[in-house]
């Protein structure tokens, strides 16, 4: 069954259009924002973990059993943290989902007061905080797995070329000198370029929270009440009318500072 996105879920339309039409710009930007940012997520964090179902069944064909071991534990890391923070985001779809369809029923009484209520339990900064904390671990986790990869090929390869030394000097042949591993070639290097791909996503989907943060955080700004002229004018008169510190002098005070 087709997942339904939410942009195209019918609660989640009329709330928009509620917004709109009670004059609440600011807030139906907010919320479009929020709306595109989840569905955008959820597709990468599905395109991530089929990449790493994909690498699983290439590294069930090695017949290594103690590289695929290895390998496969590295990967089973990987999955689990992406599949940890892609239920950060599965609670916030879901939180976006009960709170809107709870707004859209209760306008019909409550009017604009509902959806106020709604917007306000939608400050969903720290969930998306969470979720950019997600990724950025999940990014370093893949980074320093494609690089313990590395260390496993380069000595693996060394072993074997060893072992082949050993071979040759068995039956008289001369040493031959250990050559760097091809880093372009063999099961390693394509597990390592899943990861690469894997680490690409994830640090483009972190890049694109920060601006979804940023961009809340403007809206934010945009909807904090503005002082009125009167208030403002009413605070200056509050700080002119303060007593001062200074005292005056009385006429005995100055004439005794005279003589």
């Amino acid at each position: 069954m087709e997942k339904q996105l939410l942009s195209q879920q019918e609660n989640i339309k009329k709330f928009s259009q509620l917004l709109d039409e009670n004059g609440m710009n600011d807030q139906k930007k907010e919320f479009e924002y929020l709306i595109q940012y989840i569905d955008q997520m959820e597709n990468q964090f599905d395109t991530v973990l089929e990449e790493l179902r994909s690498v699983k069944q290439e590294l069930n064909t090695i017949q290594d059993k103690t590289f695929r071991a290895t390998a496969n534990k590295v990967v089973d890391k990987v999955t689990a943290k992406v599949t940890e923070t892609k239920k950060t985001l599965i609670k916030l779809k879901q939180h976006v989902i009960k709170t809107v369809d709870k707004a859209v029923n209760e306008f019909k009484k409550q009017g604009k007061s509902a959806l106020s209520s709604a917007v306000k339990k939608l400050n969903v900064k720290g969930m998306i905080k969470t979720i950019k904390k997600g990724l950025d671990s999940a990014t370093k986790l893949m980074d320093q797995n494609i690089d313990y990869l590395s260390k496993l090929g380069d000595e693996i390869h060394k072993a074997n070329s060893h072992l082949k030394n050993v071979g040759r000097i068995f039956i008289g042949k001369d040493t031959k000198e250990i050559t760097p591993r091809n880093t372009e070639k063999g099961l390693i290097s394509k597990t390592q370029e899943n990861l690469f791909f894997c680490m690409s996503v994830f640090t483009k989907m972190s890049v694109k929270t920060d601006v979804i943060l940023n961009t809340l955080s403007e809206l934010e700004k945009n909807e904090q009440p503005k002082k009125s002229v009167k208030s403002e004018l009413n605070d200056i008169k509050k700080t002119n009318s303060r007593p001062t510190n200074t005292k005056v002098k009385s006429k005995n005070e100055i004439h005794l500072g005279q003589r």
